[in-house]
């Protein structure tokens, strides 16, 4: 299984500075050629859907965020063509497809299927079982992720109780700690869920904040 190491913080530190001087291209270009990584390599495309995902936040039309989206997750297909087990980039594309879901939650629901983008609640819970069945063997803090982005795609389609439990397991199997590797790619989804008022108003939310400040996702 491929996991996050420091080497990965390092490439990605680069990628953000770059997107933000809008130099992202050259300089992951730059950093394949010096990592030796060509579209063969599972690396090269999980870096190159870090780099989507930071443009992304740069994007104002609606038209090219769908575009970018369905880049980044043709990106996470071409990694795991490779690469079945690597875990960041099963990740992001979990996170990714949730995203998209919300983000047409309130279109109609045929813009929703046209959408190329677009994965239904099935294809996103086969997605987190991927996840699953790759962390199996290992308990590392940011592997409470799976769990919080299986709660929040519940959550999205008013399944609170399911989300709940998802959540309590997630808190009874994954070893609590600090995320060493690129905490701040699993921020939004920490976020995202602290705010539902689903879980602020249950029991479990003191448990919950309490853990996402131990993975110092959360303040």
């Amino acid at each position: 299984m491929r996991i996050l190491q420091k080497s990965d913080q390092e490439i990605y530190d680069l990628i953000v500075l770059g997107s933000k001087m809008n130099i992202g291209e050259r300089v992951f270009r730059t950093l394949c050629n010096t990592k030796n990584l060509d579209k063969n390599s599972s690396d090269y495309w999980f870096f190159r859907a870090l780099l989507l995902s930071e443009n992304m936040q740069r994007i104002e039309s609606e038209t090219k965020i769908f575009d970018c989206f369905e880049e980044l997750l043709e990106s996470c297909d071409m990694a795991l063509e490779i690469e079945q087990e690597h875990w960041p980039v099963l990740y992001l594309r979990s996170l990714f497809s949730f995203l998209i879901q919300e983000f047409l939650k309130d279109e109609d629901e045929t813009l929703q299927y046209m959408s190329p983008c677009y994965r239904s609640y099935e294809e996103q819970l086969s997605q987190i079982d991927s996840m699953f069945k790759s962390q199996q063997e290992n308990s590392s803090p940011e592997f409470f992720i799976t769990y919080c982005l299986l709660a929040l795609i519940n959550l999205n389609k008013s399944k609170d109780d399911t989300a709940i439990d998802c959540l309590k397991k997630g808190l009874e199997k994954i070893s609590p700690g600090k995320i060493v590797y690129l905490s701040s790619i699993f921020k939004l989804p920490a976020n995202k869920l602290i705010s539902y008022k689903k879980i602020q108003i249950n029991d479990i939310h003191k448990q919950l904040r309490l853990r996402l400040k131990e993975m110092s996702l959360i303040a």
